[in-house]
């Protein structure tokens, strides 16, 4: 039997409507209370709380060799926050079978009520915490969440009486897979297990054969996103070894190292080479190195032509300190430099290395700068960036093709902060 639920116009308490009725009596006032009246009472709620699915009332589905129809569609509230809303759709198959399909939180469930061995009791179940055991006699479940709801909505027809504003309390647990429900009012208790189920079988259940169709399309769409995404990350890390690399990359030029005392450099400096550079348009790197401790010295290194004339450099306020305090030895230094540059005329150059110590000092014994020409040098400014680039666009293919995956991940986090 099939009824709609109503508010009597005339004393607010319910009436109910039987299939194929225009009119029926107030259970509490007797006044009269037409099917007009309740079609405009679902249209003015359904305004407020619009389905957000597929479903609509009067769908068929297939399930386990049986057709259903769906009649109706609940719609529940958490009392303590207006924005946290479910829907429940009602189906009914031909021989009275009642199926619930509950949309929440984007995830599917479809259930069906069963009576188990054992049926806990409100008292038992109320505020029952996360982790905690539900026995049914034949089997048991594990709490997963627990609080109260409001019917804020009902639309079609239902087997049972429904009101809006009807409070109910409810437990969800899970066993291996399945999932149970217990829904309590004042004067009954109801026990539902079954499964969830993905869009796919839902599309299938109500035989939506365009949807499926639009399905496997957009499941392709995400895997070709996360394909493209993996390649961008592979090449990104890739990028970046190779970044990496050619810090320390390239070849010491013959006769392209020197090292001197910086206690003996002069205002003119030390000159080094001549050194034969001949890889035309290909990086060269200028390297500097400070030896010293305790101590600051700006140390540079000049390369130059045979006219004396500056071509580039690298230079450095280079120090080393070291020390103890509460958390016990500590070292710090910066003391090295480099100059990344392109050789657009080969022949033969020098290097001249410079030094000045802070105002006041002098260079301590053993304190020495030294240079390195390396050649052949991968240029590793762009190889970063691009590294860098790829790392975050394929980050957000990978995760543009993967809803499931981030919605776990947001779940997760949603629970560790509760």
């Amino acid at each position: 039997m099939l009824l709609r639920s109503l508010n009597c116009p005339n004393c607010g308490g319910r009436a109910r409507l039987l299939r194929g009725e225009q009119t029926a009596a107030c259970l509490h006032c007797g006044s009269e209370v037409k099917l007009s009246q309740a079609y405009l009472e679902e249209q003015a709620r359904a305004r407020r709380f619009p389905t957000r699915t597929f479903v609509r009332l009067g769908m068929k589905a297939d399930w386990q060799g049986a057709q259903y129809e769906v009649v109706g569609r609940q719609v529940f509230q958490d009392p303590e926050d207006a924005t946290s809303t479910w829907e429940e759709w009602v189906l009914v198959s031909e021989t009275g079978e009642v199926l619930f399909l509950e949309f929440d939180e984007g995830k599917w469930k479809l259930s069906k009520s069963f009576t188990p061995q054992q049926t806990p009791s409100p008292d038992q179940l109320r505020n029952a915490p996360p982790g905690r055991v539900v026995n049914f006699g034949d089997t048991h479940a594990m709490v997963t969440e627990s609080g109260a709801a409001l019917i804020v909505h009902v639309e079609g027809e239902l087997p049972w009486l429904v009101r809006p504003g009807q409070a109910t309390g409810y437990v969800d647990a899970l066993r291996a897979g399945e999932f149970f429900c217990v829904e309590w009012t004042e004067d009954a208790i109801e026990c539902y297990r079954g499964h969830f189920v993905d869009q796919r079988q839902l599309c299938t259940l109500f035989g939506q054969k365009e949807a499926l169709i639009a399905l496997d399309r957009q499941q392709l769409s995400h895997q070709s996103r996360r394909r493209f995404g993996a390649v961008c990350i592979a090449a990104g890390v890739l990028a970046l070894c190779c970044w990496i690399y050619s810090f320390g990359g390239g070849q010491v030029v013959e006769g392209g190292m020197g090292n001197t005392p910086l206690a003996g450099v002069t205002d003119e400096g030390v000159r080094f080479g001549p050194v034969e550079l001949r890889a035309r348009d290909r990086v060269h790197r200028l390297e500097i190195q400070g030896k010293m401790s305790d101590d600051s010295n700006w140390v540079a290194a000049v390369l130059e032509d045979a006219e004396e004339q500056e071509l580039v450099s690298a230079d450095r306020d280079m120090w080393d300190e070291h020390g103890v305090d509460s958390d016990g030895a500590w070292h710090e230094s910066d003391l090295s430099a480099s100059h990344d540059f392109v050789l657009r005329k080969p022949g033969q150059y020098y290097v001249r290395l410079y030094a000045e110590p802070e105002p006041g000092r002098t260079p301590s014994l053993g304190t020495s700068g030294s240079f390195v020409l390396r050649e052949g040098v991968l240029n590793g400014t762009w190889l970063g960036i691009y590294g860098f680039l790829a790392l975050v666009i394929g980050t957000c293919f990978l995760l543009s093709g993967s809803p499931q995956t981030v919605q776990k991940f947001q779940e997760s986090m949603a629970s560790s902060d509760d």
